[in-house]
């Protein structure tokens, strides 16, 4: 990828316009997987903030140093894809950007799965430059579509007195499992 946006600035140089600094913290993020692929922990490190947090798919928090250190060692990421962006201007040096993001490769040996997941990054003004301040990941559930165009998409029903019973079985019957890896997802 270009280092140079078309009016000549660096991508993490800050742009002016709402759309710009949204178009400069996407280039940004593609910077940070395509340092990933290449290994480069330190262009992973010049993107991310010194307070950097990660989130993983499994819940785990991750900081700055660890991930520049470990993600070159670790992580054998072949090929990535950004799509259905959607980016939301915090202030005037932060951005919000959550994406579909899908990956193929290993990390630490094993195979990236699932490959499609939610990613949600922030992004902040240091000195003149983005930075990434936060990156989540989320399980990402497709929509099943129906015959008649609409998606089958899991409704989320606040738990009631009435749903007791049948949660209480639930429990027994998979010995705690199930109730216990959603409450992991709340």
């Amino acid at each position: 990828m270009d280092d140079q946006s078309a009016k000549g600035r660096s991508m993490n140089q800050v742009a002016g316009s709402e759309e710009e600094i949204g178009d400069t913290v996407l280039a940004c993020e593609h910077k940070v997987w395509q340092a990933v692929i290449e290994k480069d922990g330190a262009a992973i490190a010049a993107l991310f903030s010194d307070d950097y947090i990660e989130v993983t798919l499994d819940g785990k928090r991750v900081l700055k140093d660890a991930i520049v250190k470990e993600s070159p060692e670790a992580d054998e990421i072949e090929e990535y894809r950004i799509d259905s962006e959607q980016i939301v201007t915090l202030s005037d040096d932060s951005i919000l950007l959550n994406y579909h993001l899908w990956l193929s490769g290993t990390c630490r040996g094993v195979p990236v799965i699932p490959q499609d997941r939610w990613a949600t990054s922030v992004w902040k003004k240091v000195n003149a430059s983005w930075q990434c301040s936060l990156f989540q990941q989320s399980h990402f559930v497709r929509p099943e579509p129906l015959a008649d165009g609409g998606d089958k998409t899991i409704q989320i029903v606040p738990m009631t007195v009435e749903h007791v019973p049948a949660a209480i079985d639930l429990w027994q019957m998979t010995d705690g499992l199930i109730l216990t890896l959603s409450l992991i997802h709340i």
